[in-house]
C-alpha cells in the first residue's frame, strides 16, 4: 500500500519552489511565481497530498490552510534548533 504523496514546498516573495517524495523516490518538480499563485492552481498541484511548508508569504500559507484536502505542517526554522545560520533579516527567511 502507497503512502500518501509528500511535497516540501518553500514559499519566498518571487516564487513557490517545490519537490515532492512518494514511495521511497524524490522527484525534482519545478516552481511557480508568486504572483501566479492561486487557491485553483494550489488545489490541482497539492490536493490529496501532504505538504511540508517553510514560507515567508503569510498570504500564501493562509491559501495552502483554507484547502481542506491539503494537509499542511509549517516548518519555521525555530522548530529546527540543531541547524543555526546567520541571516542580517531573519525575517525574510522561510
Amino acid at each position: 500500500m502507497s503512502k500518501k504523496k509528500t511535497f516540501f514546498i518553500d514559499i519566498g516573495n518571487t516564487s513557490l519552489k517545490y519537490c515532492s517524495y512518494h514511495n521511497g523516490d524524490y522527484q525534482i518538480e519545478n516552481s511557480l511565481e508568486a504572483k501566479d499563485v492561486n487557491k485553483e492552481r494550489v488545489e490541482q498541484l497539492f490536493s490529496g497530498t501532504y505538504c511540508l511548508i517553510c514560507s515567508v508569504v503569510p498570504d500564501i500559507d493562509g491559501l495552502f490552510k483554507s484547502i481542506r484536502s491539503i494537509e499542511c505542517v509549517f516548518i519555521s526554522p525555530a522548530a529546527i534548533p540543531y541547524i543555526s545560520t546567520h541571516v542580517d533579516h531573519v525575517e525574510q527567511v522561510g
